[in-house]
């Protein structure tokens, strides 16, 4: 990831050079978005101590065990971007969810350090993950 924001960042040099009109980078946005990050990171890291406790939890009532074969790896990743994809619409929906995902949107650029900027406090998972487990 840190090599392709590099490489955006030579790439929109290059054409500033050429006369493009291209913003890119501007460094109080891209450290803002380094800072949201390096929260969220922190944030999520303790929080996933959380949930990790309630799956673990919820483990011994699950409907099914699929073991730890490709079909689990497969069924697994589907569920979880089916849980990722109501989660992220339910934020842009409900006003409650959009105050802590706003920030996400919050940059005036677009570039790859804006997608740093991740909630503080995703606490959506701690609905969609329940069933997963299960």
């Amino acid at each position: 990831y840190v090599g392709a924001l590099y490489w955006e960042r030579h790439v929109l040099d290059r054409r500033r050079a050429g006369g493009d009109d291209l913003l890119g980078y501007v460094q109080p946005d891209t450290w803002a978005s380094l800072g949201m990050g390096l929260v969220s990171l922190l944030t999520v890291g303790v929080l996933n101590l959380g949930v990790y406790s309630i799956a673990q939890f919820l483990w011994q009532w699950r409907l099914v065990d699929l073991g730890n074969g490709p079909t689990a790896w497969v069924v697994g990743m589907i569920a979880w971007d089916f849980a990722y994809y109501w989660t992220h619409r339910w934020e842009h929906e409900c006003r409650f969810f959009w105050a802590a995902h706003v920030n996400h949107h919050s940059s005036e650029l677009y570039n790859l350090s804006t997608a740093l900027r991740q909630p503080w406090s995703p606490v959506l998972v701690l609905v969609t993950l329940p069933p997963i487990v299960l």
